[in-house]
């Protein structure tokens, strides 16, 4: 998938920091990550290699001169120039061969790219659900506050006992901790999306997704797959590839033919005139051409492995996505209530519930409310899977 795949599968992200857009920071991660770079310098060594070997060997030009002792036999000189090729076919198929071979190179050059876009992708997700997370557990912190200080005037006033201010201070305390290690997390995924743009700092800030919306057809993200997934196109030229070396080895078996120029004086007459000759294949290994039968048939094997095991993949991700998508839906109005948790405090305030009945609920709700997140975060990152196995833009 190339480049401008992930930046459509990026619009699912919504509301990015300082004024940037998703597509900024893929430039800058496809500029800056080292695999990326890396992939590319040896993608370029293949081109070139897959220009070696497709030529005729370099004509071999040889001059002898000997002195002639004594003076009156004279001296002799020899020239000879030859040059050595395979029969024509030979340097097409061996070209036609190697062709593909760097065709399969730049996909996979390709899926390097689309690996770690992916990869980045989901510390994007990741992000989005931490800074979620953040805000659910501000609004808890920003409660067990208020309860704190309230608790303490009560104290002080010798309206609620010590051990039920110390009950207060923990249940505090916990959220702060909380808090201070979720901190440390957005921090961890902000420099490992740091890390794959090479060390650059990545000024985004990243707070929500796009509406979820419902899930193409699944024969229509197959069809995508077969055309797009690089594993497969992989495996398809691979097939390609062994048909071809089989060509090429039974062409190898054919005589090398040798054809040139010789000429030599010697006592004052000059003599010149043709060379020609043909190797004799008596000892060519006929192995070569077995073991490249043998790989023809292997690549149609593993072919149909790599199809069924990306469908598979495919299969799994989409039924997934559906499982999630409709516990998303069915959980998303509750959990998106945060009025709960404000009521549950109020009714706390004027004394209309005991601290542990509060707590009780409290913690029910924040659950749930973390567990619509993960959901939430579950969907985008299994819709990210299936945008990078079969290129579709679903959000």
């Amino acid at each position: 998938m190339n480049k401008t795949l992930y930046v459509l599968a990026f619009l699912m992200i919504s509301s990015m920091g300082h004024a940037q857009d998703p597509d900024i920071l893929l430039k800058s991660i496809e500029a800056n990550n080292p695999a990326i770079r890396a992939s590319a310098k040896w993608l370029e060594s293949e081109k070139y290699r897959s220009k070696t070997g497709i030529y005729p060997e370099n004509p071999d030009i040889t001059f002898n001169y000997m002195r002639g002792n004594p003076d009156a036999i004279g001296n002799q000189q020899e020239l000879e120039i030859t040059q050595k090729f395979s029969f024509p076919g030979y340097y097409f198929a061996i070209s036609s061969m190697q062709k593909m071979e760097f065709s399969q190179s730049e996909v996979l050059a390709e899926k390097t790219i689309n690996d770690i876009l992916y990869k980045a992708h989901n510390e994007i997700i990741t992000l989005i659900w931490l800074a979620k997370k953040e805000l659910t557990l501000s609004k808890r912190l920003k409660e067990s506050s208020d309860l704190l200080a309230l608790m303490q005037q009560g104290f002080e006033r010798k309206e609620f006992s010590k051990p039920a201010l110390d009950k207060v201070r923990i249940y505090h305390l916990n959220n702060q901790t909380e808090m201070a290690k979720l901190k440390s997390e957005i921090v961890i995924h902000n420099e490992i999306l740091q890390q794959l743009n090479g060390g650059l700092t990545v000024n985004f800030t990243f707070s929500d997704y796009a509406p979820a919306e419902s899930l193409p057809a699944f024969d229509s993200l197959q069809a995508k797959l077969m055309e797009f997934n690089p594993d497969i196109r992989i495996a398809s030229l691979g097939m390609e590839i062994s048909e071809q070396k089989v060509k090429v080895e039974n062409m190898n078996r054919l005589p090398k033919i040798e054809a040139g120029y010789k000429g030599e004086t010697i006592l004052n007459q000059k003599l010149q005139g043709i060379h020609t000759g043909i190797s004799i294949p008596l000892w060519e290994n006929k192995n070569k051409v077995k073991q490249a039968r043998i790989e023809e048939n292997w690549s149609l094997l593993n072919y149909d492995q790599v199809v069924s095991e990306i469908t598979s993949g495919l299969k799994a991700a989409y039924s997934n996505a559906q499982a999630v998508l409709q516990n998303y839906m069915n959980i998303k109005e509750l959990a998106s209530d945060s009025s709960l948790s404000e009521s549950t405090f109020l009714l706390l305030k004027a004394g209309e519930i005991s601290f542990p009945e509060y707590l009780s609920e409290v913690q029910l709700i924040f659950e749930n409310q973390l567990n619509f997140l993960e959901v939430e975060r579950d969907y985008f990152v299994l819709l990210n899977k299936i945008n990078l196995l079969t290129g579709i833009n679903v959000k």
